[in-house]
């Protein structure tokens, strides 16, 4: 029992440095880089929307693995996928194989995205330890936007000299990152009754159980619906951004070092977190934040302060992924948890499939100045509703 004990403490430290290993260097240039290869951004707006309906259609069944076969598992499968993604656009030289890898990139997002969080949630719970998660996961944010930081200031480096390195660079620490998961103490989360169940048959009751949740919990579906779609602003900004900066004839480590610099205030978000959030509680912090995000917006589409309002919008972000995270995970069960944060990731997806190729579109039809106000007034509509919600639900 004591050596279990201290076997599920050292998951804490070896997330921390899975985090730091799962650094992508491609992440901020691969626009630039598949339009240096001869693709339009039309085409370019419809691979990540591609992107993202595999990921709305395989959001539950890779979550679902999780809840299975394993946190574990379907960690060790994300990183792989994510390996043979890369390869493939790495190599390719056609619209059909970068299609291709990023379906395989999506499953690979799938697959970790939910699992991560409820490994560590859970591994929290055996430890009974779970009021440590706020503050852990926010310090796992941080990581992400530390290793994004670096990634950024490296990658418009290494992007300035060969865009290849970039994809090479990625994958030998993907397949360092894909060998440390097996280190990993899988963590008791599953219920009496789902251990006696066939696969069949708990895929099944997953599916039904977790939606029950969502359905019956307004606290959940509103954290779901309504942070997703913050979040999702911060997405579309940050690749159409690369390509507008590209085009204003801002050279590659500049772009990196502006997106460094969002990844700086990203990663002090993630670590303030928790301090933020227990000093404004929770209905301040869901009202003041996402107001930050739209005014934000508003100053990408009427100014010429891009990178100080996308710099906001980064802080936000990392606000609202950790704060969201800790809020849903109280409210679920250990047995559902990969499940349930599974489709909070599919809601994101379906904003990402609308959102991103109508703004690709804006922008090729008009310009960019356009497509930015377009998402200034979309987001502010959503602002409206979100606030009107978080005053009349939420104490």
């Amino acid at each position: 029992m004591e050596n279990r004990i201290i076997k599920l403490k050292s998951n804490i430290w070896k997330n921390y440095l899975f985090m730091f290993l799962r650094i992508d260097f491609t992440h901020g240039f691969w626009m630039i880089y598949l339009f240096n290869k001869g693709i339009d951004l039309v085409y370019l707006g419809l691979l990540e929307t591609l992107f993202h309906v595999t990921s709305f259609t395989m959001e539950i069944p890779t979550g679902m693995i999780a809840d299975v076969f394993g946190r574990k598992t379907s960690r060790i499968l994300g990183r792989l996928f994510f390996a043979i993604s890369n390869y493939i656009i790495l190599i390719g030289d056609n619209i059909f194989m970068f299609a291709l890898g990023f379906m395989i990139i999506a499953i690979s997002y799938n697959l970790e995205s939910g699992a991560g969080e409820a490994l560590l949630y859970d591994t929290l719970k055996e430890l009974k330890e779970e009021e440590k998660y706020l503050k852990i996961i926010g310090r796992i944010e941080g990581i992400y936007q530390l290793t994004a930081l670096i990634s950024f200031v490296v990658g418009g480096w290494l992007a300035s000299h060969n865009y290849s390195l970039l994809y090479a660079v990625t994958i030998i620490f993907t397949v360092i990152a894909f060998f440390e998961a097996f280190t990993f103490l899988e963590p008791n989360y599953k219920s009496d009754k789902s251990k006696e169940m066939k696969a069949r048959d708990a895929f099944r009751n997953l599916v039904k159980e977790s939606f029950q949740v969502i359905r019956g919990n307004k606290k959940i579906m509103f954290f779901i619906f309504s942070m997703e779609f913050i979040l999702s602003i911060g997405t579309v900004l940050f690749y159409y951004l690369q390509n507008y900066w590209k085009g204003q004839n801002i050279v590659e480590w500049k772009i990196g070092l502006f997106f460094a610099l969002s990844s700086l205030m990203g990663m002090m978000g993630g670590i303030l977190a928790s301090r933020i959030e227990k000093k404004l509680g929770q209905k301040r912090f869901l009202l003041i934040f996402p107001f930050v995000t739209v005014v934000s917006v508003w100053i990408i589409a009427m100014s010429s302060l891009h990178i100080i309002a996308f710099i906001a919008v980064t802080f936000v972000d990392s606000l609202i992924f950790v704060g969201m995270n800790d809020y849903i995970n109280r409210e679920i069960e250990s047995h559902i948890r990969a499940t349930v944060l599974s489709v909070a990731s599919m809601v994101f997806s379906f904003y990402m499939i609308i959102i991103f190729p109508v703004f690709g579109s804006v922008s090729d039809h008009y310009n960019f100045k356009t497509a930015f106000l377009f998402l200034a007034v979309v987001s502010t509509i959503a602002l409206i509703v979100n606030s009107v919600i978080v005053i009349k639900n939420l104490e």
